[in-house]
């Protein structure tokens, strides 16, 4: 099996966003399209799932899309998403096994990025979904190490933290 040309990985975005069936049609005809790469080695999900596009990332989940695979930077879709902070694309994701714990050398995981962030929702989101509240920064430091310096942005995440890791230890939350 060939891998699809970037015009005609084009096409199929246009089609995937624009026109179902003849995204379907693509598909039958070259099943290499579900997981090509595209711009900086996104899968066509990840490339999607970046830019918004919820229903062309479900269409492409339901016929089998790889959540996981990384681009060029060794990213996952929803390592960059959690980081945009589309919580609907994110819920999408992780809802067809996308792996909240992956991190790379250069970019950590999705939890410690929204916490910096400040994203209380995303923060609650990835924790309810199995993000692990013990995870490291590509610096070593703790997600308690990471809390924004708002302090009420600061409390807020340390309350859902406390909510779904009653007993993790911390030493660095101050109002």
């Amino acid at each position: 099996m060939s891998t699809p040309s970037k015009t005609i990985i084009k096409e199929f975005i246009d089609a995937v966003i624009n026109d179902r069936d003849t995204a379907e049609i693509m598909l039958a005809d070259r099943p290499a399209l579900l997981n090509a790469k595209y711009l900086r080695g996104d899968t066509l999900l990840h490339h999607l799932a970046v830019n918004g596009n919820v229903d062309a990332v479900k269409f492409l989940l339901e016929r089998g899309a790889r959540v996981d695979d990384r681009n060029e930077t060794n990213c996952t879709a929803l390592m960059e998403v959690a980081v945009l902070g589309s919580e609907e694309m994110t819920r999408l994701l992780l809802a067809h096994g996308a792996d909240p714990n992956l991190s790379t050398a250069t970019f950590d995981t999705p939890l410690v990025n929204a916490v910096r962030a400040g994203r209380i929702k995303m923060v609650e989101l990835l924790l309810a979904s199995g993000a692990d509240p013990s995870a490291r920064s590509v610096v070593g430091c703790g997600i308690f190490d990471c809390l924004p310096e708002r302090s009420d942005l600061r409390l807020a995440i340390y309350k859902v933290i406390e909510k779904y890791a009653p007993a993790m230890p911390n030493d660095s939350v101050s109002g």
